[in-house]
Formats: structure tokens, C-alpha cells, sequence
């Protein structure tokens, strides 16, 4: 069961990506510095082509959202910046009253399952913006939490909800029995 207040911070796995990908960019431009200090031009070149890739691929996804956090109440949400080390995130940040938001979306996505292991669903639970208002994921959790979460939400906020599947893919539920 939710209750108002909610503190909400759905950017863990986002910091923890972004803190394994400038930590690979530093390694790879201190190897840079060390190759050309060592005078192993080739392998300096090499290191510097990967560098540039990478931060290539960073610069793509800077406008990927990556969560939110904050404080939802029952007249409005409370997002605030998102930093890991002197890089912020792109994360909605500001204050939007409660009727800026049309509905809540629960949006799936189906993890594969690994040898060993079963997959499992996933669910985020967004606020969906209206007009200028960004869309703001304040859950994020197996799809039968998330679907409570949502309804919860629903309810305490009056917002209608709804279960979609991640853009691009298709969900297909099968009863076995």
C-alpha cells in the first residue's frame, strides 16, 4: 500500500551505469596519456579511437531519460537533480502540480531469462505528463508490484491507470494448464 507522501528515486541502476562508463573513459584516457608518455604511439591511437567511441555513445544517450527522484503528494510532485560525481543526469527536475499529469502507465518489459535463472518482468510506473510537463517514472519494480504501485497511485491521485508494453515490443501471456 502507498502512502502520501512518497519519496521516490528510480535512477540506482542509471547511477550505477554511468559510474562504470566514466570509470571506463578515465582508465582509458589515463591509458592514452600513458602510451604517448611511453612513446607506444600505435597502441595510444588505438586507445584514443576507443575513447572517442565511447564518449560518441554518451553523447547519444544524454537524452535518454534515466528515472527520477523525489516526493510525490497528493497536490503535486517534487523532482530533484540527480548526480554521480560532477555528472547530472537527465532527469526531470522541478515542481508540477498533480493536474499537469493525465494518467499513470504502467510500461513492461520483459527481462530474458539466463541459463540457471527464470526471466521475469519488469514494470515502471510513470506519471504522464500533459502539454509542456514531462513524464516522470517513480517506480520501478517486478510487473505485479508495479501494477499495485500503479493502482494505489490511481487511486490516492484520482489519475486513470494503464498497462502498456515498452515501446517497440510486444508482450504475448500465455496460461499454461
Amino acid at each position: 500500500m502507498i502512502v502520501l507522501p512518497y519519496a521516490f528515486d528510480t535512477t540506482a541502476v542509471w547511477q550505477r551505469i554511468v559510474k562504470i562508463v566514466l570509470t571506463i573513459g578515465g582508465v582509458l584516457l589515463l591509458s592514452v596519456v600513458g602510451g604517448l608518455a611511453t612513446g607506444k604511439f600505435g597502441g595510444a591511437i588505438g586507445l584514443a579511437i576507443a575513447a572517442a567511441i565511447l564518449f560518441w555513445l554518451v553523447r547519444r544517450v544524454r537524452g535518454f531519460p534515466m528515472g527520477a527522484a523525489g516526493t510525490l503528494t497528493e497536490t503535486g510532485i517534487a523532482t530533484r537533480p540527480v548526480r554521480v560525481w560532477w555528472y547530472s543526469l537527465p532527469v526531470p527536475v522541478g515542481q508540477y502540480p498533480i493536474d499537469r499529469f493525465e494518467s499513470i502507465r504502467v510500461v513492461e518489459r520483459v527481462i530474458m531469462p539466463q541459463p540457471g535463472n527464470s526471466g521475469r518482468n519488469t514494470g515502471s510506473v510513470q506519471l504522464v505528463g500533459k502539454g509542456g510537463t514531462p513524464d516522470i517514472e517513480v517506480a520501478f519494480q517486478d510487473i505485479d508490484s508495479a501494477i499495485v504501485i500503479a493502482q494505489d497511485l490511481g487511486t490516492l491521485l484520482h489519475l486513470p491507470v494503464a498497462r502498456v508494453d515498452a515501446p517497440g515490443t510486444r508482450t504475448a501471456r500465455v496460461t499454461l494448464g
